[in-house]
């Protein structure tokens, strides 16, 4: 049975990549989705908000990040393609 109030993460798919879902979504998670995880969390919306934007910080500053720690230009390029369709 999927988990339908958790983020679940690092589970393989059959074609060996691993998946994200947050309340049951795959693929296509909006922002609402987000803000109904952190309140089933029993967070605030101002909480929940200040975790989203953090979380944008940090990712918006991948390829700088990946270039100081030798990730490859390979995945550093990967991750951040990956990256940019999940922007919200």
């Amino acid at each position: 049975m999927a988990c339908t109030v958790c983020l679940t993460t690092a589970c393989r798919t059959a074609e060996g990549e691993h998946s994200s879902s947050i309340l049951g979504v795959g693929k296509d998670i909006t922002l609402d989705h987000l803000i109904r995880l952190g309140k089933k969390a029993d967070m605030k919306v101002p909480d929940i908000n200040e975790v989203i934007e953090k979380a944008r910080a940090a990712t918006s500053n991948w390829k700088s990040f990946a270039s100081r720690y030798g990730v490859s230009e390979q995945s550093t390029n990967m991750i951040a393609a990956a990256l940019a369709k999940v922007r919200l």
